[in-house]
C-alpha cells in the first residue's frame, strides 16, 4: 500500500470515503486510519492556494473523531484511557478551547490522582464553556455541575497534601505548628469523601419513559440487564 504522503488529495479523499463506508457497515479498526488520512489532508490542503475550505472542513471532521471516538481508537467497542489522552490532546492542537476535551482530560487525570493537572483541566473546561456555550463540544448541565465538584475536590486534595507536608516539616524543625481551623485534616477529608460519593452516585443522567434520574457508573453498566427488551443509547459520548 502506498504511503499517505505519496497520495494526491483526490486519492486521499477516495480512500477516506472507502474507510467511512466500511465503518458505517460495521467493520472495526478504521478510526486510526481515518484520523491519519484527515491529518494528511489538512497538511496537503494547507499548501494549496484555495485550500482553506478543505482545511476547515477536514479539521472539523477530525476534531469530531478525536474527541467523540478517541477513547475507542484501538477498538470501537473497548475504551482505552491512553488512546483517549493522546487523541484529546491532539484535538486541542487544532482547537485549544474544546470544553469536552479539557473535561475528559481532567477526569482522566483525576482517576490517576494527579489533582493539580486535573484542576487545571476542569478550570479550562468551565472557562471555555462559559465563553462559548454553543460550542459543538460544550458541557452538559450535569458535566458543568460535576466539573465544579471535581474542582473542589482537587483543591481539597492539594490542600490536604500541603498540610501534611507542613506538619512533617514542623516536626523536623521543631517549631510550633500554627493551624488554620478551616484546613484541619478531618473536615477536609470529610468533604473529599462527601464530594466523591456525590460524583459516584450522579455520574450519569438517565432519560427513560418513566422520567429522569441519575445513577452511578456501576448502575449504568447494569442497564443491559434492567432493560433487556429496549434499545439503549449513550448520548453523552464520554466520561461522567
Amino acid at each position: 500500500m502506498k504511503s499517505l504522503k505519496t497520495l494526491s488529495i483526490d486519492e486521499l479523499l477516495d480512500r477516506l470515503d472507502e474507510l467511512n463506508e466500511a465503518r458505517i457497515g460495521g467493520e472495526d479498526y478504521h478510526l486510526y486510519q481515518i484520523i491519519a488520512i484527515e491529518e494528511m489532508l489538512i497538511r496537503k490542503f494547507s499548501k494549496e492556494e484555495d485550500g482553506q475550505y478543505g482545511v476547515e472542513k477536514t479539521k472539523k471532521d477530525l476534531i469530531v473523531h478525536l474527541v467523540k471516538y478517541g477513547t475507542y481508537l484501538k477498538t470501537e467497542y473497548k475504551k482505552d484511557d491512553n488512546s483517549a489522552k493522546l487523541t484529546l490532546k491532539k484535538a486541542l492542537q487544532y482547537d485549544k478551547e474544546i470544553p469536552q476535551a479539557h473535561y475528559r482530560l481532567g477526569f482522566l487525570a483525576y482517576k490517576e490522582e494527579n489533582y493539580a493537572t486535573s484542576l487545571q483541566y476542569f478550570q479550562k473546561a468551565l472557562r471555555f464553556h462559559n465563553g462559548n456555550p454553543r460550542h459543538a463540544f460544550g458541557l452538559f448541565k450535569q458535566q458543568q455541575y460535576n466539573a465544579n465538584l471535581y474542582l473542589s475536590n482537587c483543591a481539597l486534595y492539594i490542600a490536604a497534601d500541603a498540610q501534611k507536608v507542613s506538619e512533617e516539616l514542623a516536626e523536623d524543625i521543631d517549631v510550633e505548628e500554627k493551624r488554620i481551623d478551616s484546613l484541619a485534616l478531618s473536615p477536609l477529608y470529610d468533604l473529599i469523601a462527601e464530594n466523591d460519593m456525590c460524583l459516584m452516585k450522579h455520574a450519569y443522567t438517565l432519560l427513560t419513559p418513566l422520567g429522569t434520574r441519575t445513577c452511578s457508573r456501576e448502575d449504568y453498566e447494569q442497564l443491559d440487564k434492567e432493560y433487556l427488551d429496549h434499545i439503549l443509547l449513550n448520548l453523552a459520548g464520554g466520561e461522567a
